[in-house]
This record gives C-alpha cells, sequence and structure tokens, in this order.
C-alpha cells in the first residue's frame, strides 16, 4: 500500500506537475551584440570638455542605462575633470563598476573616453492579415519580452 502511494506521487510529481508551455508558430529573432565608441579630447578650454563630457554621457545614458565608461587620462588634473563631469550623473558615482579610470603617460590625447553599450537587434514584427497564414505569431510578445531582458532597468513593476 505504502509503495502505491510512493508510486502515485511520484508520478504525479514527475508528469503532473512540470508541464510546460511552448508556444506554437514562428517567434522573433534578436541580436545582442556590444556597441563601442572612442571620444578623444584634446582639452584647451576644461570648461567646454566638461559640459561636451556631460552631454556625451547624458546621451550614452538615454541609449542604455547600463553603458561602461572607461575613462583614460593622462594628468591628474584630466582625472579631476572627469570625475566632476561624473558627479553630475550619481548613478555612475554610486555603481563603480560602470566606470574605470586608467591612467596612461603615453596616451595622444589628454583624455579618452571609451563608451560599451549592450543593444539589441529585434526582428520588426509584421502584422498580421486576413486568410493570410504568413505573420509570426507570437513575434510582438516575444521581441518585447526580449527588450524587457535586455534592459532590465526599464521593466514594468520594478
Amino acid at each position: 500500500m505504502r509503495s502505491r502511494i510512493l508510486a502515485l506521487l511520484a508520478s504525479v510529481m514527475l508528469f503532473g506537475c512540470t508541464a510546460e508551455r511552448y508556444f506554437v508558430g514562428d517567434g522573433v529573432e534578436a541580436l545582442v551584440y556590444q556597441e563601442n565608441h572612442r571620444f578623444e579630447f584634446t582639452v584647451k578650454q576644461p570648461a567646454s570638455v566638461k559640459s561636451q563630457l556631460v552631454q556625451l554621457v547624458q546621451a550614452a545614458e538615454k541609449q542604455n542605462a547600463t553603458a561602461h565608461y572607461s575613462i583614460v587620462y593622462r594628468t591628474k588634473g584630466m582625472k579631476q575633470l572627469a570625475k566632476d563631469a561624473m558627479k553630475r550623473f550619481p548613478e555612475l558615482t554610486l555603481n563603480n563598476h560602470r566606470v574605470d579610470y586608467k591612467y596612461r603617460a603615453k596616451e595622444e590625447a589628454d583624455l579618452v573616453v571609451n563608451i560599451t553599450l549592450h543593444k539589441v537587434k529585434a526582428e520588426s514584427c509584421k502584422p498580421s492579415q486576413v486568410m493570410l497564414e504568413t505573420y509570426k505569431r507570437n513575434c510582438f510578445v516575444e521581441s518585447s519580452r526580449m527588450q524587457q531582458v535586455v534592459n532590465k532597468n526599464r521593466l514594468v513593476g520594478e
């Protein structure tokens, strides 16, 4: 009797509770890739370079809020200039893993900013048409899910 109950519970656990659902039909395909951008500054007027750095970081944060910044400097003054520009963004000063400062005396430019962005390229979803089976059934749902997974800070409800 005991062995029958254990066999019944084991079969329910194996087959009853672990049923998975899979979407039928074609979905969307996506590619997640890194974009690397390099900006070199020769500093003649520190105030204008600081404002350019602020605009550059604002544009990068607008595109991807998890961008990584690697700042290469030649002198301590250039490092301080970059740190002053980054003070406008408290999320970058708190999360130091997103901003790296590197000293290179032999660099040609006074200040070099390398920005790494993660982007997703997804297939565009075509609308369905009546009496045609050419559309992809779960395309919109899957592309929305991929966009949220790539940009976790844009998740609804967090």
